[in-house]
């Protein structure tokens, strides 16, 4: 009977194993149906313009970034992309990101993420700590102290901040605003890596039933932003 317990213990767990790996295969499946579902192709070798584009994005500093699991979507004139992100920097990277690219657009490096209003201490250091994670790799904070409104809810750095002045118009950053007040968004040239930050789906887990209502809020949004930036070659009036 001693000699037993081992066994069963044994086989228990080979058990659970095998089941794990099961409801792993049978979620990945699903949701790899839901991407169908919406209009995804799965891209199972993507090109290296491609991969260039995203590590010129979400690049920090000299860190490795791989891409994987890419599914691609055409919007009209501009493709989005839904693929997993990996950074070196960051060992528990690889959350599923939106990747946009805009043919048309010609963008400054930005990054854009919400950000608490200073009114009390802990908001305060939270602005702060957001500003310096952003500031990252040679990005400086732009001065949006003329939109107040947006200013209050996001906080804006660039690689050339006179550039943002000059070449994007206020109303594209309130445009952008009214999509959401939790918006993380990169971008550069011709790509737009973005996400937006939703608690009541964080809960929900990766669940398939999560993971459409997330595409098809990417999809929402990507559309949005392919038409606000397309015409971004243009003069800027920041007021």
């Amino acid at each position: 009977m001693e000699s037993f317990i081992p066994t069963a213990i044994i086989i228990a767990f080979v058990s659970l194993v095998f089941w794990v790996i099961r409801s792993s295969k049978k979620q990945r499946e699903a949701i790899r149906q839901i991407h169908f579902k919406l209009g995804f192709t799965e891209v199972a070798n993507p090109d290296q313009a491609l991969l260039d584009r995203i590590t010129s994005v979400a690049r920090h500093r000299n860190e490795r970034i791989s891409v994987s699991q890419v599914y691609k979507r055409d919007e009209g004139s501009c493709v989005l992309y839904d693929c997993h992100i990996h950074s070196s920097r960051e060992k528990n990277s690889g959350h599923r990101s939106s990747v946009l690219v805009v043919p048309e657009a010609h963008l400054p490096a930005f990054r854009l993420a919400p950000c608490m209003a200073e009114t009390g201490m802990f908001s305060g250091l939270v602005r702060k700590a957001t500003q310096l994670a952003m500031t990252q790799g040679d990005f400086s904070t732009v001065d949006t102290a003329s939109m107040p409104d947006f200013s209050a809810k996001y906080l804006l750095t660039a690689k050339e901040p006179g550039r943002i002045q000059a070449e994007l118009p206020s109303h594209l950053w309130r445009e952008i605003m009214a999509l959401s007040d939790r918006f993380f968004l990169k971008a550069r040239d011709d790509t737009i890596i973005f996400s937006v930050f939703d608690m009541a789906a964080r809960r929900k887990g990766s669940s398939p039933g999560a993971e459409e209502e997330r595409l098809s809020q990417a999809i929402k949004v990507a559309s949005a932003l392919g038409r606000i930036f397309k015409s971004t070659a243009r003069d800027a009036v920041y007021a």
